[in-house]
């Protein structure tokens, strides 16, 4: 017990300056939690993809007999792609395989152009004439870096009935 009062604890400046420095830490690592609920903007022709989905025009057929889609863009957009859903009493459910999603190479139909295109895996679909089909566009846009990114247009998502 004689060397009770002789024990030195840490000095002020010490405990202060390891005080600020854990609150610049904590605060980064807040920052980059946060950072994370930001979505990426998506550019097409210098707009936000977001904003172009309203300004999609297009047509589309589902057609039963041999598992295609005809779709007719008269837009001014090129379509990248479409997700089709099948509409049912509980729900949706995706249409063939991945995941409902339909492409063709780099564009699925330009701007004033018509395409029919396979749906891959639709024979395990379950879709049958008179279905409620909901066919959703997908744009190619760049994101902030220059790397193209698909973005899903759900405000210009059209019902459609299968034939």
């Amino acid at each position: 017990m004689k060397n009770l009062g002789k024990k030195r604890g840490v000095s002020p400046a010490v405990a202060s300056s390891l005080l600020v420095v854990l609150a610049i830490i904590l605060a980064l690592i807040i920052f980059l939690w946060a950072k994370t609920f930001q979505s990426e903007s998506v550019m097409k022709q210098g707009t936000e993809v977001d904003n172009l989905c309203s300004q999609l025009q297009f047509q589309a057929e589902v057609i039963t007999s041999d598992g295609t889609l005809g779709i007719v863009n008269s837009g001014n957009l090129p379509i990248y792609g479409v997700v089709l859903r099948k509409k049912g009493l509980f729900g949706t459910s995706d249409i063939g395989s991945n995941n409902g999603v339909v492409t063709q190479g780099g564009q699925l139909v330009l701007p004033g152009e018509s395409n029919s295109v396979p749906i891959p895996g639709f024979s395990s679909s379950g879709v049958s004439a008179g279905d409620t089909i909901i066919v959703t566009p997908i744009l190619l846009g760049e994101d902030d870096s220059g790397i193209k990114k698909a973005k899903v247009c759900s405000t210009g998502e059209i019902e459609i009935e299968a034939s």
